[in-house]
């Protein structure tokens, strides 16, 4: 399976398809990825991100079980030029172009002895 390149002429981006999957170059050379961020009604500060909006499966059950129920809350074009809040958005990247979701725990506050 080859990829296939895409010229997007209003915004002089590329589009570039693996398989099902788009990523966005755009005509810096800059790879953005697209996602959807959703935070568990359950657990304070624990966030699911995903690559297409509303679709969790490719989520494993524990996680989703885990998570309990969510709500949408942002959706955000990643781009290693972004900076995120809580996360290394290289990070969160690579794992959304791998797994197809990525898991953004709470902060833990250790004391320092």
């Amino acid at each position: 399976m080859g990829i296939l390149y895409t010229f997007m002429a209003q915004d002089l981006n590329f589009a570039v398809r693996c398989g099902e999957d788009w990523v966005l170059i755009g005509s810096t050379g800059a790879i953005n990825v697209q996602c959807f961020i959703y935070k568990s009604l359950k657990k304070e500060f624990l966030y699911l991100y995903v690559k297409t909006k509303d679709d969790f499966s490719g989520v494993p059950e524990a996680l989703l079980s885990m998570m309990g129920k969510m709500e949408f809350v942002l959706e955000l074009q990643l781009s290693l030029e972004r900076k995120l809040a809580s996360e290394d958005v290289g990070k969160v990247m690579g794992h959304l172009q791998d797994h197809g979701f990525f898991v953004q725990l709470p902060k833990m506050d250790l004391p320092l002895n």
